[in-house]
């Protein structure tokens, strides 16, 4: 019996000796084999991964989440003992629980587990996470308990710089230039409309892309 082969793969030989072979001669007998001992379960939840996705599920390009995205929310589920696992994923959004996920791994492996959830709303939200099936010698790690943060939806912002380009005299024309610059995340698409003495003067319709200035 072997109480304390490490675990992992190791090799074992056996030898007897006396009498074995040939009377009145002393010889060795020698067996080598290989044994393996299994690590024992050791399952846990790795951190998520959160991706922008619009609602059909395809991902936006975008690295954060905004105000109106949906949300794809990827956990790793880490097998790092030699026993498969079979059990489920349980995932909840601000106390929401979502459809569990079965999940089924191999020793010394690692899959990752999808959830889908949205549109989301603009602010904090709490993401936790537990593994429910058999339990290693560690239930600390099954748990996972954190948050999610989503931005604000995107939209431009609009810099305005209005410049005289003639000293106001008696009889003449005034005149400006307005230069708007777009340094949002989002185009822009609306109207200019300038007013001078509770008076109209201007009005335009103005499409302004990201990082774009106009005239």
């Amino acid at each position: 019996t072997l109480g304390n082969a490490p675990t992992g793969f190791s090799n074992l030989t056996i030898s007897i000796s006396g009498d074995v072979g040939t009377p009145g001669q002393d010889q060795w007998v020698i067996y080598q084999t290989t044994i393996q001992r299994l690590r024992p379960l050791d399952i846990s939840i790795g951190t998520p991964l959160y991706n922008s996705i619009d609602s059909n599920g395809t991902e936006t390009g975008n690295v954060s989440i905004s105000d109106g995205d949906f949300a794809r929310i990827e956990i790793p589920v880490i097998n790092d003992g030699d026993i498969a696992w079979n059990g489920s994923l349980n995932l909840s959004l601000d106390s929401v629980e979502l459809a569990p996920q079965v999940v089924d791994i191999d020793g010394d492996s690692t899959i990752i587990i999808s959830f889908t959830a949205g549109p989301l709303s603009e602010g904090l939200h709490f993401v936790d996470a537990i593994l429910n099936g058999p339990t290693d010698s560690n239930s600390a790690d099954d748990v996972f308990n954190g948050t999610l943060n989503v931005l604000p939806p995107p939209l431009p912002l609009l810099e305005l710089n209005l410049v005289r380009l003639v000293e106001p005299e008696v009889g003449t024309n005034m005149q400006w230039n307005l230069k708007a610059n777009n340094s949002g995340s989002s185009d822009f698409s609306g109207r200019l409309i300038c007013i001078h003495e509770g008076e109209q003067i201007f009005s335009a319709s103005a499409n302004i892309s990201i990082g774009e200035s106009v005239n």
